[in-house]
């Protein structure tokens, strides 16, 4: 027993050494010219749009249940590279250079039956997880929901020639993610019963004509390793020598009230767009006929943290205390 704590202890203290990051400023170049004029220093943040987030089978037949896997799905064109006291240093669309992020990711639900608030942890599986930012020559538009995506780069490999994606991550934690539709007496016996319900869209665009949503707010927050990064944009970022993450925080909320709901999303941050929000006449409102999806507004902003790289000997020590505890645990098995 003393041997397995020592050997647990040992990859604690060997994988704190990967956790210890600190949020920093970063160079950002929009021009693409790897900052030879247009660098952009002392950033600390890029402040997305308010966006669109799905919910895949966010709504089922029956009700959400406990332990269900939900893949979700963002997007967003960028409002400003801020610095450290929220000023903007470079505005979506200034000079001609437009970004935008799409995102995905899979959450597992918790239903609270005294109110019917939901709560999300990280799935075991993000193998599908993905969030990238894009060099765009345009906005992406949100009622149509395309243009977020290129289209290109579908052979999967990110950062080759084919395509324009400039910083590419995979889902590390969820620190918090939660969603809440109050429930209202609509009924008239005086207890509340049901979520309140109000129309979708708030835009004169007849879009969704006279469909209706729950109403409800929730937040978000998540954490990704960065994969890849195109130091021509992101100028002093290098993951040869060092470790980034970005934390991602988002406020949700139902109706929309400050862009138009998206028609489509893309459901591997590749193609432009191509699956359908397929919400139902009433976002979100219990039903019992088919499965469908749930979508909300999502506004978001995300910050860096970089770390050097361990050294081979922590990685080394983490390698070996992991296997040692494995090999234990076969013994055990063995015995018993």
């Amino acid at each position: 027993m003393r041997v397995k704590k020592l050997l647990a202890a040992a990859v604690l203290s060997a994988a704190a050494g990967l956790a210890q990051a600190q949020a920093e400023s970063f160079s950002f170049d929009p021009s693409g010219g790897g900052g030879a004029v247009t660098n952009l220093t002392g950033a600390m943040s890029l402040d997305w749009g308010p966006g669109n987030a799905l919910a895949i089978v966010g709504n089922p037949s029956g009700g959400l249940a406990d332990d269900q896997e939900i893949t979700l799905l963002y997007q967003a064109n960028l409002a400003d590279v801020n610095d450290d006291n929220g000023d903007s240093l470079f505005s979506n669309g200034d000079d001609g250079f437009y970004f935008t992020v799409v995102a995905g990711l899979t959450e597992i639900v918790q239903v609270d039956e005294t109110d019917g608030s939901l709560s999300f942890t990280m799935a075991p599986d993000q193998s599908g997880s993905f969030f990238y930012v894009y060099a765009m020559t345009d906005s992406g538009t949100n009622v149509d929901g395309t243009g977020f995506a290129s289209g290109a780069g579908l052979d999967g490999i990110v950062g080759t020639a084919d395509d324009n994606i400039i910083l590419a991550g995979t889902l590390l934690s969820i620190s918090g993610s939660n969603f809440s539709a109050p429930l209202v007496d609509t009924n008239g016996d005086g207890v509340p019963d049901a979520p309140d319900t109000a129309l979708f869209d708030n835009f004169d665009d007849d879009d969704y004509n006279n469909t209706q949503t729950i109403v409800g707010t929730g937040a978000t927050n998540l954490s990704w390793l960065v994969t890849f990064v195109d130091s021509n944009y992101f100028t002093d970022m290098n993951l040869l020598n060092m470790i980034i993450t970005t934390a991602i925080n988002s406020s949700l909320i139902t109706p929309f009230q400050q862009i138009d709901p998206s028609a489509e999303f893309s459901i591997d941050g590749l193609a432009d767009g191509g699956t359908l929000a397929n919400i139902g006449d009433c976002n979100g409102c219990l039903q019992n006929d088919d499965d469908l999806n749930f979508q909300f507004q999502a506004d978001a902003n995300s910050s860096f943290e970089r770390q050097a790289v361990p050294e081979p000997g922590s990685l080394a020590l983490i390698g070996v205390a992991l296997g040692a505890l494995g090999f234990m645990r076969r013994r055990a098995r063995s015995a018993a």
